[in-house]
């Protein structure tokens, strides 16, 4: 019974994600990431290298802190060139016109679509 359970336990394979990944496209060290989580540097740690699964709650707290969706820490490896458009990044430093500019020509596709 006991060798049945290791090898089911052998065969399950991690779930797939982009945690490190999001963390180096924002810029952010373990440690900067386990403040904006409430958790420790660690246990980010741990998570990154495969040892620890993560939790519907902790998916959650990391999509926050990397302002994406929480599919998207499974499903996008920002670091690809062009997975990512972020209208936030894109615009940063930008001339207030021209991000002005940009939100209201946003606002009006998003609003002019048909549900």
């Amino acid at each position: 019974m006991a060798k049945q359970a290791r090898q089911n336990t052998k065969e399950r394979r991690p779930v797939r994600h982009y945690v490190k990944e999001w963390r180096v496209y924002r810029d952010l060290t373990q440690d900067q990431l386990a403040e904006r989580v409430d958790r420790s540097r660690g246990l980010i740690s741990q998570i990154e290298s495969g040892t620890t699964e993560l939790t519907e709650e902790m998916v959650y707290a990391l999509a926050d802190a990397f302002r994406h969706t929480p599919g998207d820490v499974f499903r996008v490896n920002p670091l690809k060139e062009g997975t990512v458009v972020d209208i936030t990044d894109a615009l940063r430093g930008q001339p207030a016109d021209l991000q002005a500019e940009a939100l209201g020509f946003v606002r009006g596709i998003v609003g002019g679509r048909k549900q």
